[in-house]
């Protein structure tokens, strides 16, 4: 999880604000996936993503793809950054089970 947190924190996923009082805030979770150890040996390693849940429109989207509507999202439970606990990550690319309602 802390692997993963630095790669999206890295890739700059999201900014930390204040959180708007028109938009909700959607929540995040941790999803595991048990998978062979590319070492050949016989112990399994955990990898774990970082999805969106109870959004509207939920289906997997393409990771790192960028983000055209403005969405905020509450920081990841355990890991919010310190003195700054009130603040609301604005998403500037998707995360997994992110879908854009595109306008037509």
């Amino acid at each position: 999880m802390e692997r993963k947190m630095g790669s999206l924190i890295d890739n700059k996923t999201w900014e930390l604000v204040e959180p708007p009082t028109d938009q909700t805030l959607i929540d995040s979770k941790w999803v595991y996936k048990l998978k062979d150890n590319p070492t050949g040996d016989e112990a399994k390693i955990f990898k774990a993503r970082l999805v969106v849940k109870d959004q509207m429109d939920v289906v997997t989207a393409k990771l790192y793809e960028y983000i055209e509507n403005e969405i905020y999202m509450k920081q990841p439970v355990g890991f919010e950054v310190k003195v700054k606990e009130s603040l609301v990550g604005r998403l500037l690319e998707s995360l997994y089970g992110l879908k854009q309602a595109h306008m037509q």
